[in-house]
């Protein structure tokens, strides 16, 4: 199990800001199929390169020009929606829940004297929302790129049933890291965080119904999501 959570854990921000722009410029070079190769390869990268080399893949689609012709360049291959795909599914729980007595915090981190159970529950933070940036990030890719696809059509109803299966995970998780609660004892609210609405807008750009189901219950405002999604959208409708 430690093996796994290292693969998934890095917390030190300022450490993986450093980071961020080697991981860029050594993705740079990388083919399409490398990069995804680095997304879901958790046994050999870390999460923050895992997470850049999908905002890598991401730029470079954003950038192609406008898709009018359903030019094959700027939409994903089949292989690259079931690749994203499996690693939205890939674990039988989502939130990944991971428990105190684990891991150590040194043999993550490598700082002493940080075991206490409060510490230990930054990192564990750490562990869901880094996850959940990956997954999320994915599912908005598919959304995004993959929709003109025969495998997206192959596996769309399963893509929704793993979306709303995450969100659900998410409304049960009993931190409520990704639906805090604001209000008092007697009246307290869910307030979704960015994660949460992340999957949502991924859902809702897949299936309105299914997406609308969750913006309706916890109160999400549509025009929080992405203009250039919505406009799509409109257009299409």
């Amino acid at each position: 199990m430690p093996c796994t959570i290292l693969t998934r854990l890095e917390p030190n921000h300022t450490i993986n800001l450093q980071r961020l722009p080697f991981y860029r410029a050594k993705l740079s070079s990388k083919s399409r199929e490398e990069l995804i190769n680095v997304v879901i390869n958790k046994a050999d990268k870390g999460i923050n390169e895992r997470i850049s080399a999908l905002f890598e893949l991401r730029d470079r689609l954003e950038k192609l020009p406008d898709n009018s012709d359903n030019s094959p360049q700027k939409l994903l291959t089949n292989r690259e929606v079931q690749a994203l795909y499996y690693l939205i599914t890939d674990e039988t729980e989502f939130p990944v829940m991971v428990y105190p007595d684990e891991f150590t915090v040194e043999e993550i981190t490598h700082e002493k004297g940080h075991e206490d159970s409060t510490y230990k529950l930054k990192i564990i933070r750490a562990i869901e929302e880094n996850d959940a940036v990956l997954r999320a990030q994915a599912a908005l890719l598919i959304a995004d790129f993959g929709q003109v696809s025969k495998k997206y059509k192959e596996l769309k109803h399963r893509l929704v049933a793993a979306i709303t299966a995450v969100l659900g995970n998410m409304v049960a998780e009993p931190d409520h890291l990704f639906l805090p609660e604001t209000g008092t004892a007697a009246k307290a609210e869910s307030a979704p965080s960015i994660h949460f609405k992340n999957f949502v807008e991924a859902l809702y750009f897949i299936d309105e119904k299914a997406g609308g189901h969750f913006i309706k219950i916890f109160n999400i405002n549509i025009n929080d999501f992405s203009l250039d999604r919505r406009n799509r959208k409109a257009k299409a409708s």
